[in-house]
């Protein structure tokens, strides 16, 4: 299973609001450890991206204890994106008393399929638990957004672990 270090190096630099593309999972991390509490609570992190992959918006939804929540949160997100356009979404669940299970890979398929119903990609999901993030898209094996089998490119195919071994 594909675990990342959380929180990130801090000593690599945090892309830049609507400046820098956020095109690995390090970069997407490393904006996302900007927004989450600690010590950790149940919340998630929303990050917006426009169609350069650029950061525009980071959001923390507290209380989100519920997996039927994280599609609330799109939901709300591909509402509000009428009228501050997105294209794509990287998402983080935090959760400090439960990893990543299963039932979370189901999910994945869910909110990805919610998310391009509203024209919105989600590129990643990861699962913050005390030992790392977990990357939901690594676990599935599949593209963000693919329900016809249209591949879509992803954030950061081909990123390092803290080790600098490969995690795909």
């Amino acid at each position: 299973m594909p675990r990342f270090r959380f929180p990130p190096d801090p000593t690599r630099p945090v892309p830049r609001a609507a400046v820098d593309q956020i095109t690995r999972r390090d970069e997407a991390l490393a904006v996302i450890a900007l927004a989450v509490t600690q010590p950790l609570i149940d919340e998630t992190i929303v990050l917006v991206l426009d169609d350069h992959r650029r950061g525009s918006v980071i959001t923390a939804v507290t209380g989100t204890h519920d997996a039927d929540d994280l599609l609330r949160v799109v939901d709300i997100f591909a509402a509000a994106s009428e009228l501050r356009p997105c294209s794509h979404l990287v998402l983080a669940s935090v959760r400090p008393a439960r990893p990543a299970g299963p039932d979370y890979i189901d999910r994945w398929e869910h909110v990805s399929n919610r998310a391009v119903q509203h024209g919105i990609i989600v590129d990643e999901w990861f699962i913050i638990d005390p030992e790392g993030a977990t990357s939901m898209r690594s676990r599935q094996r599949c593209e963000p957004g693919r329900r016809t089998g249209s591949a879509v490119p992803a954030v950061a195919p081909d990123v390092s672990n803290s080790t600098g071994e490969r995690t795909d």
